[in-house]
């Protein structure tokens, strides 16, 4: 069956942006956890805080490949292991934030399928019962919210037909790890609005030739302004020295007073504030962009 004909590719491209908006699902988990070799934390924190648009990949070679084989692959497991397979979707009650969709779900023996069509070598290596770390947390996080027993990893090559599959037995430490994280993310970073910090792959090199001359001026300014706030410190203090007792000086266009500002209130030591939540009364974040002299 292939599922592009089905539907059009706008509607294929709306319907995955809205499902990724809604919670953390299998496919995010090893983003969440700082294992996928595709995408960072901060850039997933982008994605759903909608800072920008997650990329749409429905319409790559890759992707539509996976698409179109999966059932196929799904037809070959269900023949190899007499099973009849589903694909559903999942979430936990009271937290649908933590959610997934599965490759093929048999309700019987609680068993779930998640397919890939990789390339050769990690095509070669699930042959060897090794599977890709992001993918089996992809799994173990959706055994974990469908309460799987069983599970199966399954590699499927459409270009030999060759298929191999991992019997991958429920870790409940691991599962109880990857929704915590997956919910520890979703609350502070992207409900609480807080970007998780960057890693290098959040660093890209700029291209243009101009970047490296307006960069080298940069820094020229930075270290001319850093001697001339040493040397306004000097001057601030010898002008301040001029005050002595005097209540304030105003003379050849400059006012020196001593100024008294009340200290901040510690709203934390405020009793009748305790257990309240501010949250709600904090403003929107602003978002700016920083220019900083790496030491």
């Amino acid at each position: 069956m292939n599922l592009f004909e089905e539907k059009s590719q706008d509607e294929l491209k709306a319907e995955w942006h809205k499902k990724r908006s809604m919670g953390i699902g299998g496919s995010d988990i090893g983003v969440v956890m700082g294992d996928s070799p595709y995408k960072t934390r901060y850039q997933l924190w982008l994605e759903k805080t909608k800072r920008i648009q997650a990329e749409d990949i429905s319409g790559k070679f890759h992707v539509q490949r996976g698409v179109m084989n999966e059932p196929v692959a799904r037809a070959k497991f269900e023949e190899m292991s007499q099973m009849r397979f589903e694909p559903r979707s999942w979430v936990i009650d009271g937290k649908e934030y933590l959610r997934c969709n599965d490759d093929g779900w048999n309700d019987q023996f609680k068993a779930m399928l998640e397919i890939k069509t990789m390339g050769a070598r990690p095509h070669a290596d699930v042959a060897n019962g090794i599977v890709p770390p992001h993918y089996l947390q992809q799994l173990q996080y959706n055994m974990g919210i469908a309460k799987a027993n069983i599970g199966y990893f399954i590699s499927y090559r459409p270009e030999d037909g060759t298929l191999y599959a991992v019997t991958v037995h429920p870790d409940l430490a691991l599962q109880e790890k990857l929704m915590q994280a997956a919910e520890k993310f979703w609350l502070d970073h992207v409900i609480g609005d807080t970007p998780p910090e960057l890693t290098d792959g959040d660093y890209q090199n700029c291209l243009d030739p101009d970047f490296e001359d307006a960069s080298e001026r940069y820094k020229q300014i930075k270290a001319q302004i850093k001697l001339l706030e040493e040397e306004m410190e000097e001057v601030e203090t010898r002008l301040q020295g001029f005050l002595g007792n005097a209540g304030a000086i105003r003379q050849n266009g400059l006012l020196i007073q001593r100024i008294v500002r009340k200290g901040n209130v510690e709203y934390t030591k405020i009793p009748e504030l305790q257990g309240v939540d501010l949250e709600k009364y904090r403003k929107p974040s602003t978002t700016y962009i920083a220019i900083k002299g790496e030491r």
